[in-house]
């Protein structure tokens, strides 16, 4: 053991909270640490050190004996370095061995993966619960004035087709679909593939997408599929989670006011190409088929119309075929439904009438 000769000066004190101190001589002997008092060397063998700490990065601070401990601190790094040394193996001695700037990174460096996992926390569950309570909570007029807000911001970039659009809400009507909504359909002239829904009741379809139906059945699913997005509260849940927390908490609490609702049109355009989830579209299928099932109209609309555009690519994706499950996986979904839940189907002469004027 190297070190056994050397002296080093410390200061000594009866009662670690003490202020006073004695000046005393300290050195190492085989089992611990020795100090010279009233010119005698006293033995504090390594097992009887309750604790060892380092400051100002030369000063070691060593307690001992019972409570209140008794203390000795060095002010010479060599005495320190001779301890690590000697005693590494020593539980209160490996305390020493640690680098305080590792310690201090790794600190750091948890409280920033804390942070991180609070973030994601409040992401992924709380403001998803957050935004489900207030969604069920939200009073219907506020509602509808959020989807006015975004009808009209997106109307006024469209060109709607004024005939097509009573006879597709005459379409819509002969379903007798009951709800707290005044459903409004609006047929716009646009070449492209597209059906979309807005809170408070209203229901966007391109012309397009008829013009590329074969029967009155896969209008009944698109209209059925977008209307359950509504009464489900679907798209007042995309725009929760469009808007900010603290235009959120205002509509909420203190009602609509002329900003909000100017935020609401000027996003009209990003709310309407937002995709549903996994599971609302899931649900929003399953509705679709309730309703054709009381209706008595041949489910098989759901399915050829998932047919019929699946294998469209890019932007042309129409809106309920744009987010997962896969069409495929949705079309296995209802052909299993009707499977499992057969009813007879009866024809619909108007329906259809309705839907050749639309063609």
């Amino acid at each position: 053991m190297s070190g056994l000769e050397t002296i080093y000066k410390a200061e000594y004190k009866s009662n670690y909270r003490a202020k006073s101190y004695e000046d005393v001589s300290i050195r190492l002997y085989s089992l611990g640490i020795e100090y010279r008092k009233d010119n005698q060397w006293i033995s504090i063998p390594m097992n009887d050190v309750v604790s060892m700490h380092t400051y100002k990065e030369t000063n070691i601070v060593i307690n001992f004996g019972n409570y209140p401990y008794q203390s000795i601190t060095c002010r010479q790094i060599e005495f320190a370095n001779e301890i690590k040394r000697n005693f590494k193996e020593y539980k209160v001695v490996q305390q020493l061995l640690v680098n305080p700037k590792s310690t201090f990174r790794k600190l750091v460096l948890s409280i920033f993966l804390f942070f991180i996992a609070l973030i994601a926390l409040i992401y992924y569950v709380v403001i998803p619960w957050a935004v489900n309570k207030a969604v069920d909570n939200f009073p219907l007029q506020y509602e509808k004035e959020i989807g006015q807000a975004i009808f009209e911001s997106a109307m006024q970039k469209e060109q709607i087709d004024s005939g097509k659009s009573r006879v597709l809400n005459n379409f819509f009507k002969e379903l007798h679909l009951k709800s707290d909504y005044n459903i409004k359909l609006v047929c716009v002239k646009k070449n492209e593939l597209n059906a979309y829904a807005i809170p408070g009741g209203y229901i966007v379809v391109y012309d397009e997408i008829i013009k590329n139906m074969n029967s009155y059945e896969e209008l009944v699913a698109l209209l059925a599929h977008e209307y359950s997005h509504i009464i489900l509260k679907h798209s007042l849940r995309n725009v929760f989670n469009t808007l900010s927390v603290r235009v959120a908490l205002t509509m909420i609490f203190n009602g609509f006011d002329q900003g909000s609702i100017a935020m609401l049109g000027n996003g009209a355009e990003q709310l309407r190409q937002l995709h549903y989830s996994r599971k609302l579209e899931q649900k929003a299928d399953e509705n679709s088929f309730i309703i054709m099932k009381g209706l008595q109209i041949n489910p098989r609309g759901i399915t050829s119309l998932f047919e019929r555009f699946k294998s469209v690519e890019g932007a042309q994706v129409p809106e309920f075929l744009s987010s997962h499950p896969l069409p495929q996986e949705r079309i296995d979904n209802i052909n299993h439904k009707i499977e499992k839940e057969p009813f007879p189907v009866v024809e619909h002469p108007l329906l259809d009438s309705y839907f050749m004027m639309l063609k």
